[in-house]
């Protein structure tokens, strides 16, 4: 389950950061944002110093209060939301005033931080959780593979399906926001996992819990 999840997260993760930019470079009306590199730079900019912040302070309060698995749980259902609304920016774009969007734009960054980073701290506490220690190496040694192939497809299908929304002529939603839909649709997976997991993965592996389940 946990490497199932990593896997999925990654896809997401990467996915997005592949994908952000080019819609927002994209010319408006090409189904873009048409933000300078300096615009995109200060962009990511914003979402760095809300990661810092996140993993530093909010990310401990929030484990305190809810736990581990609860928020597995909850970023279960916002990665999906993230996915689904960044296209949404292009289209909100038209309305807003530019100093407007800014702040859209930002409150979008910290909402893309808040899920991410709270899936993949949650997961990889989740999956220390999973097993003894003598085999704790193990099990992370398979969520990474698991997660370095989502690396190596995540930025082939965000580039070569956003090329194709903007060339294939077709109407909403397998226009520009075809991608993004793509990547949360994935995510999705995220849900199932969230709801099989078990709840003794909020806390420590105890060998003696798995001895009495096994009797």
């Amino acid at each position: 389950i946990g490497t199932s999840a990593y896997m999925l997260l990654r896809l997401a993760a990467i996915g997005l950061d592949d994908a952000l930019p080019l819609l927002m470079s994209t010319q408006r009306g090409e189904g873009g944002m048409g933000f300078t590199s300096n615009e995109i730079g200060l962009a990511l900019f914003g979402q760095g110093i809300l990661l810092i912040t996140h993993v530093l302070v909010i990310f401990p309060m929030m484990k305190d209060r809810l736990g581990t698995l609860e928020l597995f749980r909850l970023s279960a259902v916002t990665v999906p939301l993230v996915c689904g609304m960044t296209p949404w920016l292009v289209d909100l774009q038209a309305y807003l005033p530019s100093w407007i969007l800014w702040c859209v734009v930002e409150m979008y960054m910290a909402f893309k931080v808040f899920s991410l980073a709270t899936g993949f701290t949650s997961v990889t506490i989740l999956l220390n959780n999973s097993a003894p220690p003598h085999a704790i190496g193990t099990v992370n040694g398979c969520s990474q593979t698991g997660a370095a192939f989502s690396s190596m497809i995540a930025p082939a299908l965000a580039g070569s399906l956003f090329s194709w929304s903007l060339q294939n002529d077709l109407k909403f939603p397998f226009d520009f926001h075809f991608t993004f839909f793509f990547f949360g649709l994935m995510s999705l997976g995220l849900l199932i996992c969230s709801r099989i997991a078990p709840r003794s993965l909020g806390r420590r592996y105890v060998e003696e819990e798995s001895l009495t389940a096994a009797a």
